[in-house]
C-alpha cells in the first residue's frame, strides 16, 4: 500500500475511534444526570495517546497553517487514569484555538 492510502486509512481508523469516544461521551452525560456515572481507570501511556491526537489534527492544523507540537512530560510509568476522559480533555484543548483561530 502506498504511503497516502495508508495516511488516509489511518486517519479514517483515528476519526472512527474519535467519533466512538464522542458518542459515548454523549452517553455518559445522560449517566451523570441519572447519577450512575463510574470513571474507567486502565494504565495508558501518554506518548501514543498523543502521537495518536497529533495524527488526527494534523491535516486541519497544516491547512491553518499553524504547527501542533506534543510532548508528553517524562514518565517512566503508565498512567492510571480515565483514557476516554482524558482524550475528550486533550481533543478539547486542541480543538479550542483551531476554533478561535477560524473566527480571527
Amino acid at each position: 500500500m502506498d504511503p497516502q492510502k495508508k495516511f488516509y486509512l489511518e486517519s479514517i481508523l483515528n476519526a472512527g475511534r474519535n467519533l466512538l469516544s464522542i458518542i459515548n461521551d454523549i452517553l455518559d452525560l445522560s449517566k451523570v444526570e441519572a447519577g450512575h456515572f463510574d470513571l474507567q481507570y486502565t494504565p495508558i501511556e501518554l506518548d501514543p495517546l498523543l502521537n495518536e491526537l497529533k495524527h488526527f489534527f494534523n491535516h486541519k492544523v497544516l491547512e491553518k497553517g499553524l504547527s501542533l507540537n506534543v510532548q508528553a512530560p517524562c514518565i517512566d510509568k503508565a498512567l492510571l487514569v480515565d483514557a476516554a476522559r482524558l482524550r475528550q480533555v486533550l481533543i478539547n484543548l486542541i480543538k479550542m484555538p483551531l476554533n478561535l483561530q477560524k473566527r480571527g
